[in-house]
């Protein structure tokens, strides 16, 4: 008993972080199904707002490889493509 209250004890800092992001994940809407630009800088800014109070010590890097990770577990397409198609054209 006390050998799990321990591990609870050392492992629950990191279950907030989680169960924050999973919640984000769970309300991820895929860009392409918002009906305006407004709306989708809208939702960008409360994503990254999101993500920062889940975990104030994301990094930039961080924060778009789990909204690329998100992009690609919804199935946003036409968002991933329009993001490759930048990528090239640099």
């Amino acid at each position: 008993m006390i050998a799990m209250m321990l591990w609870l004890a050392a492992t629950s800092g990191q279950l907030p972080v989680q169960d924050k992001l999973d919640q984000i994940d769970r309300t991820f809407v895929c860009p392409e199904s918002l009906p305006s630009d407004e709306v989708r800088q809208d939702a960008t800014k409360l994503f990254v707002e999101q993500v920062q109070a889940a975990d104030p010590n994301a990094t930039i890097k961080s924060l778009v490889e789990y909204r690329m990770s998100l992009l690609a577990k919804h199935g946003c397409v036409e968002t991933l493509k329009n993001i490759h198609e930048s990528n090239r054209r640099k």
